[in-house]
């Protein structure tokens, strides 16, 4: 309980120290296992002068669905944003995964906004593309 209370107090002290945050949500398909729907939740930090730090979680639906836990640092320019960052990979029924994501998106640097994603993620056993929409709270 001590370890959540801290995380919750410092989301909350971070716009005192000039950061940026929101909350959003998003929804899309992935060519894992022929093509499946995908949906996911996300955590955006800004910082610095452009940069994003962006962790979140996706799960795709199907026979053989997986959840998927990122870490990616974004730059954004204008609307267009690039970046990369680490995933834990945790198909249903089979050992978890290590990989690396490359992420592109187009959106609003700002608080409820919509925005379009896509990501491809290498792992040690699969490769997968995620098209996403989502928005930002």
């Amino acid at each position: 309980m001590k370890h959540f209370l801290a995380a919750l107090f410092f989301v909350i002290a971070l716009p005192t120290f000039g950061v940026e945050h929101s909350w959003g949500i998003r929804a899309g398909l992935t060519t894992e296992n022929d093509v499946q729907a995908v949906a996911g939740a996300e955590y955006v930090l800004r910082f610095g002068s452009g940069w994003a730090f962006n962790p979140n979680a996706e799960t795709s639906f199907g026979d053989n669905g997986t959840l998927t836990l990122n870490a990616d640092l974004a730059y954004q320019r204008g609307l267009f944003w690039i970046g990369a960052g680490l995933a834990e990979v945790i198909p249903y029924g089979e050992d978890l995964d290590f990989g690396i994501n490359v992420i592109g998106g187009f959106g609003p640097p700002r608080h409820r906004a919509p925005y379009v994603q896509v990501k491809s993620t290498w792992a040690t056993n699969d490769r997968r593309t995620v098209l996403v929409a989502g928005f930002r709270f």
